[in-house]
């Protein structure tokens, strides 16, 4: 019989205890506790993750990023510059409480001031409905101050409006920096502020306006005063707020509105009669320079600047000579009236050139003719003064009777020198 070594002996007898049990029971707890664990440890990561994960910020169109760190603002480069503004998208930051995110809204954003707008029964209207429709239910109210809101124009009278202010953030650093630090999130510029300052500049342009120039002449130049004003009193706050536009409507006390409709109805059809005289005295003037006309008469204008300012002689003549120039290039394209008038006026002046030229040369001869023989002179004066008198239609010839005078009067019948004018006008014609 063969004995195995390694095989211990199993005898009834033998002084070695078996091997212990192990319990189920506590098995199964050690198992649960590590199990546990491990999740345990995986939730710790996730936390640590997602906690990590906090800190990345998104900035969305239309918005810019600001983050503190510590109470300051943390600087960033973006496109190689150093800028504490984030621009829109994914930025990494610390995670809470080590910094602290700000997005500010940078797209334009209006608001309405109707602190001097009569009250509002349905202030919702406002966008969909003029000034007069609202005010219509009210023309034979009084103006109740404790309700209604006016403006005092500087001619001591009242008027109503709408101002509509558009505005941006334009230094996002700025407005965080004075107006909105330790704002969480989306943060807003301040209406109480803009509507209190919006007031001040309203006031103080209007009170130097009159109720003409705030209602209807100069609307548009009384808005722009008011968004002047208004930045400015921004700027002074350093609050980085641009105002982008102001729009101001506004409209008389409802009780005196027809009161001004009628004066300004009468405005406009004077100021239409100015424009049609305007363009009838243009009219004429082309007719007379031509094309000429606006260049003349600015030279006659800047001329009698000259003779009002009592310039130099010379400054003068030569203003002078430049209104001759344009006459003269005037005369030569043949422009206007004032062209023909001076064609004439040159044909006038060359036949009376020709006829002074003519006499001269009679008396010229007529002298030589003296020298020579005084009694041949005189008979020829006396032919050239006959037929003068004779071949003149405008003289009445009476032959006396048996006698050698010849009288000669001159009608002075007034519908007799109308007929020889006429005969002259039809002897012209013919020829």
């Amino acid at each position: 019989m063969s004995t195995d070594p390694n095989q211990r002996p199993s005898a009834a007898g033998s002084s070695e205890a078996p091997a212990d049990k192990v319990d189920p029971g506590q098995a199964s707890l050690a198992g649960a506790l590590r199990a546990s664990f491990r999740v345990l440890q995986g939730l710790m990561l996730v936390l640590v993750a997602v906690y990590g994960l906090s800190g990345l910020f998104q900035v969305e169109q239309g918005q810019r990023g600001l983050v503190t760190r510590f109470g300051k603002l943390r600087v960033t480069q973006i496109e190689g510059r150093e800028t504490t503004v984030f621009p829109p998208g994914w930025h990494a930051t610390l995670p809470p409480p080590f910094d602290e995110k700000l997005r500010i809204d940078v797209r334009t954003q209006r608001y309405h001031v109707l602190t001097f707008l009569f009250a509002l029964e349905k202030p919702e209207e406002i966008e969909s409905k003029t000034l007069e429709e609202l005010g219509r239910n009210r023309m034979a109210m009084q103006l109740d101050p404790a309700r209604d809101g006016a403006l005092f124009t500087g001619d001591r009278n009242l008027s109503h409006g709408v101002w509509t202010v558009e505005y941006e953030v334009a230094n996002p650093e700025l407005f965080v920096t004075n107006v909105a630090s330790r704002v969480p999130e989306a943060t807003d510029p301040p209406l109480p502020l803009l509507l209190r300052l919006t007031d001040s500049a309203v006031m103080r342009e209007v009170a130097g306006r009159t109720v003409e120039e705030v209602t209807r002449r100069a609307v548009e130049a009384v808005a722009d005063g008011v968004r002047r004003r208004l930045q400015a009193q921004l700027d002074e706050l350093e609050t980085g707020i641009r105002v982008v536009k102001v729009v101001a409507r506004t409209t008389e006390p409802s009780a005196v509105r027809e009161a001004f409709l009628n004066v300004t109805r009468a405005e406009q059809e004077a100021e239409q009669i100015k424009q049609q005289a305007r363009e009838q005295a243009n009219a004429t003037l082309r007719t007379a320079a031509g094309d000429q006309a606006e260049e003349l008469i600015a030279l006659i204008k800047t001329y009698g600047d000259t003779q009002a300012q009592r310039a130099e002689p010379a400054v003068q003549e030569a203003a002078r000579q430049q209104i001759y120039a344009a006459l003269r290039q005037a005369q030569t394209r043949r422009s206007g009236q004032v062209a023909q008038l001076l064609n004439d006026a040159e044909q006038q002046a060359n036949a009376l050139v020709q006829v002074a030229r003519s006499e001269l040369e009679r008396v010229q001869r007529l002298s030589e003719l003296v020298a020579q023989n005084p009694s041949v002179a005189l008979l020829d004066v006396w032919n050239r003064t006959r037929e003068a008198v004779l071949e003149n239609r405008r003289v009445e010839i009476f032959y006396i009777p048996q006698g050698t005078a010849i009288e000669i009067l001159i009608p002075s019948d007034e519908q007799r020198k109308r007929q020889l004018g006429e005969e002259l006008i039809r002897d012209r014609q013919r020829r």
